[in-house]
């Protein structure tokens, strides 16, 4: 092959294991097109306009369309644009639109196209293109794109492109879709109107490739069987006596997106953990740089399963990764990080509640002044009454009961901004507020409706006074009960350090093992033949047999200790089985169970959770801190087992095997990606069948490969030994290769139309559209064959 193959991606950082590759993403790499300067000479001399715009392009003028030459090497769909006077395109961009909102203010959408578009991972469920396949068939977005390349190239001609076009298009591609750009859209008028283009041609990508490196090399022959594939579609075209044979030409759908596709999911089902940062652009680059066709599929395969072919041919390529590590508990966390996050979040909620607090207080203090102000009304009885209706307060006892609530609410919320103890101030408050609670001794029966809602009030506040002093006294009990525990450790740790420091390797290694006989449980609990699970059901079996209820009377007991013991989950299946059995021993008492609330005390004590309590997990946390501040022995034990950065690198890694050529293995078979086609030497030889011996000596004599989906290493060597495999005994046959697999086709297409007589001989007109229609195109050597569409 005339392409050199390039084995690395980028970069390398240097390993314990030697060489790591990065990636590039290239993809955030691309800068902008910038505006290129409208010269006054490709001005006055009408300098043909060449677009390689591979995939058909359907566009606002009446140019050619061709499916982007896709190019798998250089990225997603590209056109190609240029001067016919230039040596290489002035713009490659991919064919890519992406429209967004405007600024504020502004109805119209904006649009990026190509290499305007910054991260094409971020954006790429948004994106849009011209093609569906191989046929246009988002006719807005191709005139977006003709908008783009005669913006960025500046040209000013009166509102005209007054320059001929020459634009690519796929292989037979349909009449529709140049007849639409007329017809349908309405295109004549953009084309000869508007943009007023002279001339027009159309032609094929991978001719025009062929006719610049046979021209090159001053070996033009008329009969060739050209290999091309692109990013959607792979072709084998039988060009004889000079003009393509459309009849005989054979697609296989299968190209560089789908090799793309397949390297990209491979590697995420391989690496699930990594599957966010494998992205298709990244995919796209293995596929790039690593992949290769194996000359024979077979025995490579059987190659790769020894161990020092695969060390020795395997690919690791460096993820992204955050190399600081941090103190590891023996439950998986991270301590400092848990630390750090736990006083973040404190802060945080400390920093709400102030907030929240001072906004409440400003509420309440406002709301104590309208009420005083209110209460100052009394003697004014009209205002005094229309005030109170309006706050909806119903007489003067619901007024004051309203600010004295308000006074103790306002008087709380000031001691705890101020930090201060409200414990005098509350037993103070509440002595003075004891006639808030005066309804509470008396009966119902003596209260008018309006008391009785009042005395519901009332009852409601004092539980929450009394709730909340109960909750205090709690909190006050395991803090001393917490300080006096601290202190007895602290002594014991003066008195008896080694005796102390046994005691706590000892706490841990027995909640360590609790959480393991635990887990152990767990899993025995799910296997049908434990013994676990095979004594909880015989208990079952037993409870549902006794139809007296005379064994759950007896042994109701005993079966739930026993239950309690395998703490299984399904305990709760019992416990009714068991009760419906009792109910049925005693039908002539009532069920009574669930009226008192001792009775759903059972539920708690039999529903035992088998996970790790938070509560013993910071106590375990404890036991660890105290241990690597005073056991130097069980600081080396966790900064042993913790991971280095090294261990990290290597499990943030892709290994690319057995990929680098099972993705270009589905060009030869395409079952593999689920297309049922022949592979490529299959059709090779279906082509060669339909012509005489001859012709196919003089076909298989001048087979010409080109496209971006064919510059895979060691193709040449699977061609030539699939090509021997279907010809005869020790025929000849001669393979060549475009020196420029991506670009030969826009350079041949350049050098065509420079020559005047293609110019005027084959481009077609406005005269020319307006007699024979849309469809209508001039064949040549490098375009597809005319074939008129049938009159209805």
């Amino acid at each position: 092959m005339a392409q050199e193959w390039k084995d690395t991606a980028g970069d390398f950082i240097k390993t314990a294991d030697g060489n790591i590759s990065t990636f590039r993403d290239l993809y955030l790499q691309v800068k902008p097109d910038p505006y290129f300067p409208y010269t006054q000479t490709i001005k006055n001399e009408r300098t043909p306009l060449v677009i390689d715009n591979v995939m058909s392009s359907s566009m606002p003028v009446k140019v050619s369309v061709k499916r982007i030459k896709i190019d798998v090497f250089a990225g997603s769909y590209q056109c190609r644009v240029g001067w016919a006077t230039d040596n290489k395109p002035k713009m490659i961009f991919r064919n890519l639109i992406l429209k967004s909102k405007g600024k504020k203010g502004q109805s119209q959408e904006e649009s990026s196209i190509g290499n305007d578009i910054n991260n094409l991972e971020l954006l790429r469920w948004s994106l849009k293109t011209q093609f569906d396949a191989d046929v246009v068939t988002h006719f807005d977005a191709q005139e977006q794109i003709l908008d783009h390349i005669f913006g960025r190239l500046s040209i000013s001609c009166d509102q005209s492109v007054d320059h001929p076009i020459l634009m690519t298009e796929a292989v037979c591609n349909p009449n529709y879709c140049r007849s639409y750009i007329y017809y349908v859209l309405v295109m004549s008028e953009l084309l000869f109107e508007c943009y007023h283009v002279p001339q027009v041609i159309y032609g094929i990508d991978s001719l025009f490739s062929y006719y610049y490196n046979a021209k090159k090399r001053g070996s033009l022959a008329e009969t060739a069987l050209i290999l091309t594939s692109g990013y959607q579609t792979t072709h084998v075209l039988p060009f004889v006596d000079g003009m393509l044979d459309a009849v005989n030409c054979k697609r296989i759908n299968i190209g560089g997106a789908f090799s793309t596709i397949l390297m990209h999911r491979l590697l995420q089902l391989k690496y699930p953990q990594h599957a966010p940062m494998i992205s298709i652009s990244r995919a796209q680059e293995l596929v790039h740089d690593y992949a290769y066709v194996a000359t024979n599929y077979t025995d490579t395969l059987h190659q790769w399963l020894s161990p020092s072919f695969y060390n020795q041919n395997v690919r690791k390529i460096q993820l992204p990764f955050n190399p600081t590590t941090n103190t590891v508990s023996a439950n998986g966390k991270s301590e400092d990080k848990d630390k750090l996050r736990r006083q973040k979040q404190g802060q945080r909620l400390q920093e709400l509640n102030a907030r929240r607090r001072d906004k409440m207080l400003a509420v309440e203090e406002k709301k104590l002044q309208q009420l005083l102000r209110l209460k100052d009304l009394e003697e004014r009885n009209d205002q005094f009454l229309d005030a109170l209706e309006e706050l909806e307060l119903e007489g003067m006892e619901e007024l004051d009961f309203e600010i004295d609530r308000l006074k103790v609410s306002i008087a709380k919320r000031r001691d705890k901004a101020a930090n201060k103890s409200n414990s005098d101030n509350r037993n103070s408050k509440r002595s003075a507020n004891t006639p808030l609670y005066d309804l509470l001794d008396i009966p119902d029966e003596e209260l008018t409706s309006d008391q009785i809602e009042k005395k519901k009030r009332q009852r409601m506040l004092k539980n929450a006074s009394i709730g909340r002093e109960r909750a205090k006294r709690e909190r006050d009990e395991r803090k001393a009960q917490k300080e006096a525990m601290e202190r007895e450790e602290e002594q014991k740790r003066q008195e008896d350090f080694d005796g102390w420091l046994e005691g706590i390797r000892q706490q841990r290694e027995e909640l360590i093992s609790q959480r393991q006989q635990r887990r152990t449980m767990k899993q025995n609990l799910a296997s049908r033949r434990s013994h676990a699970a095979q004594e909880r059901m015989r208990i079952i079996t037993k409870l549902a047999d006794d139809t007296e209820g005379e064994y759950f009377i007896s042994s109701f007991s005993d079966i739930l200790l026993q239950l309690l013991s395998y703490k299984s989950e399904s305990v709760f299946i019992v416990f009714e089985v068991a009760t419906t059995k009792g109910a049925k021993g005693t039908k002539n008492k009532e069920d009574t169970f669930g009226q008192n609330d001792e009775d759903w005390m059972v539920y708690k004590a039999i529903n035992l959770d088998n996970s790790d309590s938070e509560k013993e997990e910071n106590r375990l946390n404890e036991l660890e801190l105290l241990l690597k501040r005073y056991d130097e022995s069980f600081q080396k034990e966790t900064e042993g087992n913790s991971p280095d950065a090294e261990d990290i690198a290597t499990r943030h890694q892709l290994n690319v095997g057995i990929e680098r050529i099972r993705v270009p293995e589905i060009l030869f078979q395409p079952s593999m990606r689920g297309v049922e086609q022949a592979g490529l030497q299959s059709t090779i030889a279906f082509v060669l069948k339909h012509y005489p011996d001859n012709i196919q000596n003089l076909l298989v004599q001048n087979i010409f490969v080109t496209g971006g989906n064919l510059q895979y290493p060691n193709l040449d060597l699977r061609l030539a030994n699939e090509l021997r495999g279907i010809r005869p005994f020790r025929s000849d046959f001669k393979i060549t290769y475009a020196d420029n697999m991506v670009l030969d086709a826009w350079n041949g297409a350049r050098q065509w139309i420079l020559d005047q007589d293609n110019l005027q001989s084959f481009s077609i007109t406005k005269s020319d559209y307006e007699e024979y229609g849309g469809e209508y195109f001039k064949e040549h050597s490098a375009s597809n064959r005319f074939t008129p569409s049938p009159k209805e």
